[in-house]
């Protein structure tokens, strides 16, 4: 009786060794709202610089555009690598690390050797040839085989859910670097643009010197012909 009691004792501390939420996980919130803060104070800056922009000169706006077109770029960079940082560090504290890895896993085996040996035992006690005093530990038995079968079920999804959150978190990782290499081309493209749109400007200031020249020469000879002719 006391090795049933203890053996029931034993699935319900199993069960209960789901619902335990571990504290270090806390300050995964912290660096979540750290993340998000910074986000926002991008948007924030970007916004302003936007603004801002609206109240110069076509040359100056032209600037400050690419200018706003590379802030925001790198400002969305840097949020996915935070995203991709909360979503790795979820990952690895909601995780067990790699020595305490084989410990569930340990406990589970001795659970079900512990369970075994306290059937066998039962089977051993049980009378050979009484038949109405079979019936309590074919019953013991039973419910033993059910809670063995119900616990090795919750282990069966337990891995299941740490398998599609490891999942889950690559998936993200791989979005958000995806992400910031498309910032970082948007980013390169927007150089690029600024540059042509320099050369053109440089090219058309060099044409009008040049313009500008000839009509001065072409003016300083007239001059002196008509003062020769004069």
């Amino acid at each position: 009786m006391r090795s049933q009691d203890h053996i029931i004792a034993q699935g319900i501390m199993g069960e209960l060794q789901g619902f335990v939420i571990s504290p270090q996980r806390l300050p995964i919130l912290y660096k979540l709202s750290w993340g998000c803060a910074a986000a926002l104070l991008m948007f924030c800056s970007f916004f302003a610089v936007s603004s801002a922009s609206q109240r110069n000169t076509p040359l100056e706006k032209d600037m400050m555009k690419t200018n706003n077109n590379t802030v925001a770029a790198i400002g969305i960079a840097v949020f996915c690598v935070l995203l991709a940082a909360a979503f790795f560090l979820l990952k690895k504290r909601a995780a067990p690390a790699a020595p305490n890895g084989p410990q569930p896993q340990a406990a589970g085996a001795r659970r079900r050797r512990a369970d075994r040996s306290a059937m066998e035992e039962l089977m051993r006690r049980a009378p050979e040839g009484a038949s109405t005093a079979s019936v309590a530990p074919r019953s013991s038995f039973l419910g033993l085989q059910d809670a063995q079968k119900k616990r090795e079920e919750r282990e069966q999804r337990r891995e299941q859910r740490r398998k599609q959150g490891e999942a889950t978190a690559a998936a993200a990782a791989a979005a958000a670097a995806a992400a910031a290499a498309a910032a970082a081309e948007a980013a390169s493209d927007s150089d690029d643009e600024g540059a042509e749109r320099e050369r053109l400007r440089a090219e058309r200031e060099a044409e009008e010197e040049r313009i500008a020249e000839e009509k001065r020469k072409k003016e300083q000879e007239e001059y002196e012909e008509w003062k020769a002719r004069t």
